[in-house]
């Protein structure tokens, strides 16, 4: 089974609000979900984890899956 994070799941991993998360998303500032049910999003602890490494060293990654969606 695979498991997704819903917002609060990513906020909790980044050590952020869930609504900041929603307000990034928003903002286009994270990469696009990797699951959508409805209105309902998920991500991949994996999409996560290398998304929270890249805002820790400012790194952008151009041409990554990261980066969709980001400005």
């Amino acid at each position: 089974m695979i498991e997704y994070l819903d917002s609060r799941a990513v906020g909790e991993r980044a050590g952020l609000a869930h609504q900041t998360v929603r307000q990034m998303r928003a903002r286009g500032q994270m990469p696009d979900p990797d699951a959508m049910i409805g209105r309902a999003v998920g991500w991949l602890p994996r999409t996560v984890d290398e998304w929270i490494a890249a805002r820790k060293t400012g790194g952008e990654l151009h041409g990554s899956p990261l980066t969709r969606g980001c400005a």
